[in-house]
């Protein structure tokens, strides 16, 4: 059975994800998601555990570049940063 391919790249992304030794800061958009499957990141935030820290956006995959998305997603990706980096 051939798997579709955003699951072959989400497979290989995955595994790179479990060889990351430090902190790592997922993103993830509500049922609104079209490119990505919500479930695949949740996954792999579960897989990756203490590590990983899940970020949920009630929007689009590309809704957070611009606007309040983007206001969010710098907001959380800099507060991410600043808590990883004081180290």
């Amino acid at each position: 059975m051939a798997l579709p391919p955003f699951l072959l790249g989400g497979l290989a992304a995955f595994v790179h994800l479990l060889k990351v030794v430090g902190p790592v800061q997922l993103a993830k958009v509500s049922a609104l998601a079209t490119l990505v499957p919500p479930a695949a990141i949740e996954d792999a935030a579960r897989r990756a555990g203490d590590k990983a820290e899940l970020r949920r956006y009630p929007r689009g995959h590309f809704d957070i570049y611009v606007g309040e998305g983007f206001e969010d997603s710098v907001r959380d990706q800099s507060a991410f940063f600043l808590k990883h980096l004081k180290r």
